[in-house]
């Protein structure tokens, strides 16, 4: 059950918090492409911020 809850717990957090950023900036208007923030593959560090991000965008 745990790792369900994980699961979908993550894939929420991503899609809202990616979406949240993307219009948020928008408002603004900051020229930038959903794809900015999503995350890097091979950078550890990119990787672990835009999560973070996307998490704290979330709660």
């Amino acid at each position: 059950m745990e790792l369900l809850e994980i699961i979908f717990g993550g894939l929420i957090i991503n899609f809202l918090g990616i979406n949240a950023r993307y219009y948020f900036l928008k408002i603004f208007n900051k020229n930038l492409k959903k794809e900015d923030f999503k995350n890097d593959k091979n950078d550890i560090g990119a990787k672990f911020s835009q999560g973070f991000y996307n998490f704290l965008l979330v709660l």
